[in-house]
């Protein structure tokens, strides 16, 4: 546990540096240091939210952010988050998520891969 703390705080400031958010460094890491991918993915959002909602005040009061699309997402995120965890609770196994999950970094990167040699 101590291991996974002082790593994942390492990835959060890393990512905050450049920008981007934890989730695809801090996921497969508590997933190789042995939590399950459920437990990865819950800790994982509970991990981008502070970031999220730092990062959403620091643009809200220059009016640079679209009120209407951050209350969209908000709503739509909140009600997928729901269906999601339900879904996942009920269906879907440790190794498929896990396995889902190594494909969507593969694709990712492929797409950085594509839009950095175009």
């Amino acid at each position: 546990m101590g291991e996974a703390c002082v790593i994942g705080s390492v990835i959060e400031v890393f990512a905050g540096f450049v920008g981007v958010g934890p989730g695809f460094l801090l996921m497969p890491t508590l997933a190789t240091l042995g939590s399950t991918a459920r437990v990865a993915a819950a800790t994982n959002a509970v991990a981008v939210t502070l970031p999220s909602c730092s990062a959403c005040a620091a643009h809200w009061t220059d009016d640079s952010l679209d009120s209407a699309l951050v209350a969209s997402r908000a709503v739509t995120s909140i009600v997928g988050a729901q269906l999601g965890a339900a879904f996942m609770a009920e269906r879907v196994k440790s190794r498929t998520l896990e396995v889902a999950f190594a494909a969507l970094l593969v694709l990712l990167a492929l797409q950085g891969v594509y839009l950095l040699t175009r």
